[in-house]
């Protein structure tokens, strides 16, 4: 993906490499949950059609590869080497909350990886799962969810590890990418302190 590189110090990503390990989770996943049955094919088109247009911090895999720094320089991300959107905003304590997008565009797929987790600080309070998700995170987080394990039968459902919907916990996979479609894949893990989640578009 040709951007322009956004300079950013060295001291703005050495507050990163310390999380950078949570991204990988998302960004490094090699391991697959298949699909384990059939589902009907207005609901694989539907679902392909959401994972395409769903917005992660204003793009989404149908965004083109030029307006990606430009949309998420709107949202406050700066860009740090050719594909990755660094942000963080603070929280009580003197702790902040770090975000993290990677974009991918190549002959082989395109793809969106984002992160979220929290920094220490002066006080180390306990990063407690049973917090809700962010509203505004949990927007997208639902309608990622949905297109993977809404309108699916049981069996599909267990083989792709859709965990019941709380405000504080959803996700599906168990860290794993689950194939969606034959060209759509997609991993989620959210939370009330840290979301992980990537959706990928292989190209056919």
């Amino acid at each position: 993906m040709s951007h322009p590189l956004v300079s950013v110090s060295s001291n703005f990503c050495a507050k990163y490499r310390h999380f950078w390990s949570l991204s990988l989770l998302v960004v490094g996943l090699s391991c697959h949950v298949p699909s384990s049955g059939a589902a009907a094919p207005e609901t694989v088109s539907s679902n392909s059609s959401a994972l395409l247009n769903l917005e992660i911090a204003g793009i989404s895999l149908s965004t083109a590869p030029e307006k990606i720094s430009e949309k998420l320089a709107a949202q406050g991300y700066v860009q740090s080497g050719e594909r990755t959107f660094l942000k963080e905003t603070p929280l009580a304590g003197g702790r902040k909350t770090l975000y993290r997008i990677d974009v991918e565009v190549n002959t082989t797929q395109r793809s969106i990886a984002y992160t979220r987790t929290e920094s220490g600080g002066r006080v180390k309070s306990p990063m407690a799962r049973s917090r809700v998700v962010p509203a505004d995170e949990m927007a997208w987080v639902r309608t990622l969810y949905a297109a993977v394990c809404e309108h699916v039968g049981d069996e599909i459902k267990q083989a792709r590890a859709c965990r019941p919907v709380e405000e504080g916990d959803i996700g599906f996979g168990q860290g794993a990418l689950v194939k969606v479609s034959d060209p759509l894949e997609a991993a989620l893990d959210a939370s009330g302190p840290n979301t992980a989640a990537r959706i990928i578009q292989r190209k056919q």
